[in-house]
């Protein structure tokens, strides 16, 4: 379990109660799992902005861990009384257990803390110029595929679409 304040915004993480069996389950069934649950104290009027918010975040968590992480679902509590739940229409990629950017599965969490609190701002704006969000689910699809040129491919078009926000950018600054 961990928190990370992001943008004034405290976020608390906590692995499910079951997390090392339903990660030998998903190493071994490669299928997608709720492994761990995100707590926002928000308003209503706020809804849609944290929920960006933690779209973002869950794509940072992604490209540290190596694994795609999204929200599945979201419950909505008013006074510790749950409100109703909504099931989120998201894709999601197989389970690969290896090759975490940053370790993530065990305390104490300070790298995995660090990296979201000191990325997110130039995430959020690479996201603007760079379709950096685009490049990270390139990056996790090639990284979970098990056909090497398969990788390859997939790799490749990450880099296509870096190499494609470079002249609007260079434009954009004048440095053309």
């Amino acid at each position: 379990q961990f928190s990370v304040n992001i943008d004034n915004k405290d976020i608390q993480f906590e692995t499910m109660s079951d997390y090392h069996k339903i990660i030998s389950q998903c190493s071994f069934n490669r299928i997608p799992n709720v492994t761990s649950t995100a707590t926002m104290d928000l308003e209503n009027a706020k809804i849609d902005l944290a929920m960006n918010m933690l779209n973002k975040i869950c794509m940072l968590l992604s490209f540290s861990n190596g694994n795609w992480i999204t929200p599945l679902y979201t419950d909505y509590f008013k006074e510790g009384i749950l409100l109703r739940t909504v099931f989120h229409k998201n894709k999601t990629y197989r389970f690969n257990k290896s090759r975490h950017l940053i370790e993530s599965r065990n305390s104490p969490f300070v790298p995995l803390i660090d990296f979201l609190t000191r990325s997110y701002i130039k995430y959020d704006s690479l996201v603007k110029e760079f379709s950096i969000h685009k490049v990270i689910e390139y990056y996790i699809s090639a990284h979970v595929n098990n056909i090497e040129q398969e990788k390859f491919a997939v790799g490749y078009i990450a880099l296509e679409v870096i190499c494609n926000a470079v002249p609007p950018y260079a434009t954009k600054k004048g440095e053309v």
